[in-house]
């Protein structure tokens, strides 16, 4: 997402807004009644729910192939981070992703999963304000970097941004309704103590979710700002080593596409580059 408020402005915040509203009735309305229901899975829910059996095996096949594409572009990722950070393969890093992801799931489980998104959540704020400072130091003020972006990009602060008004606001549903039926979200509420815990997580989320995106979209305008480059230069490193590396060219489009999508290789270039 920092990639896309970096090369897309304003207009990138629908997302963090119909999220934001997502997770608001997912923990008000939806996540009580998952855990007051009792069932393991949602295709157990809706199974009973709607006393049809055949809603089990059919919504399993449904998540099953979701669930292989989201994780093979988390899978990627990971390969191209560690391996950018330690020096590993790309194969092996991808691996590694894997085992690691393998290990939480299988002696952790969904209560794991919950503590390392509250730990992680709290690592990744706690990075941006390590970064921001650097950052700030590092540009002529605030009006520079607003008039700078503006020469270059007029529309960065309007409401739609650099996309057209369609696109920006049907972002903003898209990523609204996806939410409402993301497996990875909905099995978590059967992880909760009670359903009031459930709610006071909506209420947290609400407190700070937001604020905290809208501090990682300034930190996207002032690496804009000092780094215009930024995206267009990783990438094309990127796709040269991967094509040396794995000399198939088939096969680099997807890495390079899912290189600038991921946030922390591009929070760790504002100090990596300041220092």
């Amino acid at each position: 997402m920092m990639a896309w408020f970096y090369d897309f402005g304003a207009g990138t915040m629908w997302i963090p807004a119909g999220i934001a509203w997502s997770y608001f009735i997912l923990c008000f309305l939806i996540g009580p009644k998952l855990r007051r229901f009792g069932e393991l899975t949602i295709s157990d829910y809706l199974a009973a729910r709607f006393d049809s059996p055949l809603l089990r095996p059919v919504f399993s096949i449904i998540v099953s192939v979701w669930m292989v594409i989201l994780l093979g572009s988390l899978y990627v990722q990971g390969g191209l981070l560690f391996g950018e950070m330690f020096g590993f393969t790309y194969a092996q890093s991808t691996l590694m992703t894997a085992a690691i992801v393998v290990i939480f799931t299988v002696f952790g489980g969904m209560v794991i999963i919950l503590k390392t998104d509250f730990i992680g959540t709290f690592i990744i704020i706690g990075s941006l304000v390590v970064t921001m400072p650097f950052l700030i130091s590092a540009s002529d003020g605030w009006t520079s970097v607003v008039t700078t972006i503006q020469s270059e990009s007029p529309d960065y602060f309007t409401s739609s941004g650099e996309l057209s008004a369609m696109m920006a606001f049907s972002w903003f549903f898209i990523w609204l309704f996806g939410y409402l039926g993301n497996p990875g979200y909905l099995t978590r509420f059967y992880s909760a103590v009670n359903e009031r815990e459930i709610i006071k997580a909506g209420i947290a989320i609400a407190v700070i979710y937001l604020p905290a995106l809208t501090l990682f979209f300034i930190s996207a305008m002032y690496a804009r700002t000092l780094f215009p480059n930024i995206a267009t230069q990783k990438c094309s490193g990127l796709h040269t080593r991967m094509s040396m590396r794995h000399r198939l060219s088939s096969a680099s489009p997807w890495p390079v596409c899912s290189w600038p999508s991921s946030p922390p290789p591009l929070l760790g270039c504002s100090p990596v580059h300041l220092v």
